[in-house]
């Protein structure tokens, strides 16, 4: 008797805890909503040949055209800035930029303050990654679900071979 008592409350245990899961993983800045609403994804980039470089005003290169392929994917365009690694990434901490490259490596003493993707691409030893703002999870799904669909052909542009 007390195991039929118990069913109910499990199934409505189970619901609740289906329905607070549905809005995971949640942004603090919800950039991903703001990128689909104003069409602007900022990216800031770094030249680090042959991963980004500086083409007139804009990065070119294989991962800018990996951002540039998903801000399309959003409907967005890409609102370019350049500075040196470390002004990107006090700007991701502050969340004035979406994004940033400039073939940064895994083991960049940075990574572990923002967000960032798995490594993508390995050359040699190093493992790459991709860097974006502390937190912003939904913006980091999307964005990796672009990169992997992508690494390949990073990969064979920068010698390396792709990460699963």
């Amino acid at each position: 008797m007390r195991a039929r008592r118990r069913l109910p409350f499990r199934a409505l245990l189970a619901l609740a805890l289906l329905v607070a899961g549905c809005s995971l993983p949640r942004d603090p800045e919800d950039s991903l909503n703001r990128i689909r609403r104003t069409g602007v994804l900022r990216a800031g980039f770094t030249v680090h040949e042959p991963w980004v470089r500086l083409e007139g005003d804009t990065a070119a290169g294989p991962e800018a055209d990996v951002v540039k392929a998903f801000a399309a994917s959003l409907g967005a365009r890409v609102e370019w800035r350049h500075g040196s690694e470390s002004q990107l990434f006090e700007a991701l901490e502050t969340f004035a930029i979406d994004i940033a490259i400039g073939g940064f490596e895994q083991t960049n003493p940075w990574a572990p303050k923002l967000g960032t993707t798995r490594p993508y691409v390995e050359v040699g030893s190093k493992k790459h990654i991709v860097a974006l703002p502390p937190g912003e999870n939904r913006l980091l799904v999307e964005f990796e679900r672009a990169l992997r669909a992508r690494a390949p052909a990073v990969a064979a542009f920068v010698g390396g071979t792709p990460v699963s």
